[in-house]
């Protein structure tokens, strides 16, 4: 039978391959773990709290909402996370790079050690240029929620079981590989390399 032609964006085969490619990778990986970290922005320390003022003001400047105080009342899961080796892995689609994004990074503190290359995040940001208007402030909301799982780790460990604290969150893009058309020794190997990095 024929793979699965891929598709170049939201690539449902890739995610599946990426994701068994974990469990190789640690047979104990978690799709969608539940994320306890607070979903009110005061609960955070005054430099994350100045990145979610920050995405908030940015909204409410170009009319866009929200009416409230908070850019998001539930907190998302994280996308993977390897308990063996407490890490999170977020698989990066393509309405993560957007304007909003690009300016929550500016204001990562910079001697925080990042799960992934921060530089080259933002040029996809400036590149990519996404943007996502249901509901009309989601790319601040996004990067509101991609800057929690960030710098929760380094930030909130209070927040998570002493033995399941992550230690750190990796990113991958999309299309840095296709997931789906390779074996999935490449993309272990590929993966390994991003945690190491």
């Amino acid at each position: 039978m024929p793979k699965t032609p891929h598709k170049k964006h939201h690539c449902k085969e890739c995610k599946k391959a990426f994701y068994l490619a974990l469990k190789n990778i640690d047979p104990d990986a978690q799709e969608q773990l539940s994320n306890p970290l607070p979903p009110d922005p005061k609960a955070y320390p005054t430099l994350i709290f100045g990145i979610h003022k920050f995405l908030i003001d940015h909204s409410r400047e170009k009319g866009r909402g929200p009416k409230g105080n908070w850019l998001a009342k539930k907190i998302m899961p994280f996308d993977y996370f390897l308990p063996n080796i407490k890490v999170i892995v977020e698989f990066d689609e393509r309405q993560h790079f957007t304007q909003a994004r690009l300016e929550a990074l500016k204001l990562y503190p910079k001697n925080t050690s990042l799960g992934f290359d921060k530089e080259r995040w933002k040029a996809l940001c400036i590149k990519l240029n996404r943007k996502d208007n249901d509901p009309p402030y989601r790319d601040e909301q996004r990067a509101w929620l991609d800057t929690i799982r960030d710098l929760g780790p380094h930030f909130m460990a209070k927040y998570f079981d002493d033995t399941d604290c992550p230690r750190t969150t990796i990113r991958i893009y999309e299309e840095d590989k296709v997931f789906c058309q390779n074996p999935i020794s490449d993309s272990v190997n590929f993966i390994n390399k991003a945690i190491k990095n």
